[in-house]
């Protein structure tokens, strides 16, 4: 334990240097960047601009061409000798399409060492799209000999410590109008939802990059929960189990009360179109996640959900 508290543990050990992942040398000088390349051992990318709904070109700036400012990062040498940095790149699920006639066969489990090829012809998403053109660009400059590793994340749900979790996070955003409008869309439809704790994506990060790197370089991994979905309907049993009330209706029902509920659902409202066929592909698509497992062992579990 640290008497002084976490916020004494975060000044001691962070430098926060301001950047941006759009511009040349990420928005740095050149005397800092090369500064910063000499000071760093290793580098996490796990910066981007998330939004499903943007369209490539919106994106490219940041996921894209930042990407190739990290592996620029990575290959630059000091002032006085040679550094080359591991970079372990967090991608996304996302690079693998939700539209069946992708896959050969449904249901489908995708393994973590796949071709990628196979599915750039099915993406549509700009999102998913960048991510796709950036982890490629990690798997070019690791056949350069760029020590890599590729970490996909699944759809993060809240911290198994604190239920803490990401305000625009579609997940949370689904689950915040349902008890809005008091209504969840169970009535016709066959929704599932992919909730991996961030807590643990996390952890598994740090294992990983920080003390096991030995096992993370050279592969990839989806840093999502062993366990499968979680069908709606049971999400909601257990959201009606600690006391709120929710009404079985329609799809098309939930999407009135969405609207009718005015600038409080107006996120998941407007982007329930390029939420929804998650949701839809998540009850026939699932993502493996065996290297995961075999590399962190015990040192990193994910535990199962509940109500809690």
């Amino acid at each position: 334990a640290n008497p002084q508290g976490d916020d004494s543990v975060l000044d001691s050990k962070l430098v926060a240097i301001a950047g941006d992942f759009s511009k040349p040398l990420l928005g740095m000088d050149n005397l800092q960047f090369k500064e910063l390349a000499l000071e760093i051992d290793s580098i996490i990318h796990c910066g981007a601009q998330v939004n499903l709904m943007k369209p490539y070109a919106a994106l490219k700036e940041a996921n894209v061409l930042g990407t190739q400012e990290i592996l620029r990062l990575a290959t630059t040498n000091g002032f006085v000798k040679t550094k080359v940095k591991p970079v372990h790149y967090i991608s996304t699920n996302g690079i693998f399409p939700v539209n069946a006639s992708a896959y050969q066969e449904t249901p489908i489990c995708v393994r973590e060492d796949v071709t990628l090829e196979d599915y750039a012809p099915h993406l549509t998403e700009g999102y998913a799209m960048t991510k796709w053109v950036a982890e490629k660009m990690c798997t070019i400059a690791e056949a350069r000999g760029l020590p890599v590793s590729v970490m996909r994340p699944g759809n993060m749900a809240g911290s198994t410590a604190t239920g803490v979790q990401n305000a625009d996070d579609f997940n949370y955003l689904f689950v915040k109008g349902i008890l809005a409008t008091k209504s969840a869309p169970t009535k016709n439809t066959q929704y599932f939802m992919d909730l991996t704790p961030v807590d643990y994506a996390a952890q598994a990060v740090v294992h990983l990059a920080v003390h096991a790197p030995q096992k993370a370089i050279g592969q990839r991994f989806h840093l999502q929960t062993p366990q499968k979905p979680v069908a709606l309907g049971d999400v909601v049993a257990m959201l009606r189990q600690i006391g709120y009330e929710i009404q079985d209706v329609t799809r098309d029902e939930f999407v009135q009360r969405l609207e009718a509920a005015g600038d409080s659902q107006a996120a998941l409202a407007n982007g329930w179109e390029s939420f929804e066929p998650y949701y839809d592909a998540s009850g026939w698509l699932q993502y493996g996640c065996d290297n995961l497992q075999f590399a962190c062992g015990d040192a990193v579990t994910c535990p199962s959900l509940d109500a809690a």
